[in-house]
């Protein structure tokens, strides 16, 4: 589901293989600057790289697997974003990003959803395509750090606004997004962007610790709808548990 993501080639070798680009027609594979290497310390895109076919990119900067897990490890907030202003690399990252954003047309059905998309995963995917399936443009609210870190606790989101937005923006059916978007959508807020109809999943991992229908203005002015959450069970904090038990398994058998 990702925007710049055309065909998915599943179960493909840890090590890639020539034959597998032939097989698919690809023309080069691309990894990032980091290196990679099988069991034996043996780079995986060897053969590639002698065959004339591999190219290298710059990695995101601080942004890795390794991070997070860290960060839901030892329970750090030191990734929680404190102003307004992203590092030089994630402005340019996110000019890059929207370069390819336009406002919706006249008359267009403007759908909204808002929430933390923490660790962007298939739920989230589901959702947003089920919102696309309502309208004709799609307009994501992504909440601060610190507002999520009052409602959920511990050290959530594991994951800060700019990294979140940039797992947003790269799903296909998004076509813009509002960052700090506020928790309580107002008639006001509905009008300034246009909003035709608000839309929420029938899941959600965030408690509402004020007692306020934070929807309580769509309801009235019947724009609102609920998506029904075709993966219950899958939310952000299962999926943190998830890792840190695999990763217990892990040090376990090793």
């Amino acid at each position: 589901p990702a925007k710049w993501v055309d065909h998915i080639v599943e179960d493909a070798p840890y090590v890639t293989q020539l034959d597998v680009l032939e097989q698919n027609g690809v023309t080069f594979c691309v990894h990032g600057e980091d290196i990679t290497t099988d069991e034996n310390g043996n780079d995986c895109y060897q053969s590639i790289k002698d065959a004339g076919k591999y190219k290298e990119i710059k990695r995101t900067e601080g942004v890795s697997t390794t991070d997070l897990v860290g960060r839901m490890l030892l329970l750090t907030r030191d990734h929680f974003v404190t102003d307004s202003s992203p590092s030089a690399f994630v402005q340019q990252t996110l000019v890059n990003f929207r370069s390819s954003i336009k406002p919706p047309k006249p008359g267009a059905r403007v759908v909204y959803v808002d929430g933390a998309f923490d660790l962007f995963h298939v739920g989230h995917t589901d959702i947003l395509k089920a919102a696309h399936q309502l309208g004709d443009y799609v307009l994501v609210g992504i909440h601060k750090d610190q507002e999520i870190n009052q409602h959920k606790g511990s050290n959530f989101p594991i994951m800060n606004k700019y990294e979140r937005l940039l797992g947003v923006l790269s799903c296909r059916y998004v076509d813009d997004v509002i960052i700090d978007a506020p928790f309580i959508v107002t008639e006001e807020f509905i009008k300034q962007h246009g909003i035709s109809l608000v839309v929420h999943g029938t899941v959600s991992d965030q408690p509402n610790i004020r007692d306020v229908d934070s929807y309580a203005d769509p309801k009235r002015l019947g724009i609102y709808a609920e998506i029904e959450s075709s993966r219950p069970h899958l939310t952000t904090p299962t999926v943190v548990q998830r890792i840190i038990e695999n990763r217990r398994l892990y040090e376990e058998r090793n």
